[in-house]
């Protein structure tokens, strides 16, 4: 049975993650089939991540049974681990829950003319970041009336229902997720290709 060497080129294992997350995106990892249980062979393994389009070259093969080795001779990997590592994203913001004073530009010139603007609307989970401030609209009429957030997101009046359903179809355009990460552009990125012509 064949013996995995030391890579030539050492990567960190989060280093290394990070960028196959960065070539291949989060909706990659989610649509993988059940990979090869520990101990398959080299072999089997090659022939499987080439099946599912996971095509990584001789450096990254070999870090891949550095990190994810499933016993002390490192000629088994365990492919499990290591998808479930890839799916997680890290990079972004945080999504926030947005305080009803205080976040908006609006707030000083709503107390300096004396209105009140007082909040009933309810926010069941929090924004993502990147969307910003919300709008501060007064409770006036017809854009006053409360409504069903879209996305799960609470209650809230007309422009802050237009406010989130924006942002959500903007996400969903750019393919951006909840913490602002957008997926890289097709390209080589083991031979240095960014996929950006010039």
């Amino acid at each position: 049975m064949p013996t995995m060497v030391m890579p030539g080129i050492c990567e960190k294992k989060s280093q290394f993650i990070s960028k196959l997350q960065r070539r291949y995106g989060g909706s990659f990892w989610a649509r993988l089939p059940i990979p090869p249980k520990p101990g398959a062979s080299i072999e089997d393994v090659s022939s499987w991540l080439t099946g599912v389009g996971l095509h990584l070259n001789k450096g990254e093969l070999e870090n891949l049974f550095l990190h994810y080795k499933a016993n002390a001779e490192g000629t088994a990997v365990d492919l499990q681990t290591f998808i479930g590592e890839c799916s997680v994203v890290t990079s972004g913001t945080d999504p926030v829950w947005l305080p009803h004073e205080g976040e908006s530009p609006y707030a000083a010139h709503l107390a300096l003319s004396g209105v009140s603007h007082l909040e009933f609307g309810i926010q069941a989970k929090p924004f993502p970041k990147h969307w910003g401030a919300p709008p501060n609209a007064q409770m006036k009429g017809h854009s006053g009336v409360m409504r069903d957030l879209p996305g799960g997101y609470g209650k809230g009046n007309e422009p802050m229902f237009k406010w989130v359903k924006e942002n959500m179809t903007k996400d969903k355009d750019t393919k951006t997720n909840e913490r602002g990460v957008k997926p890289f552009p097709l390209g080589n990125y083991s031979l240095g290709n960014t996929g950006v012509t010039l």
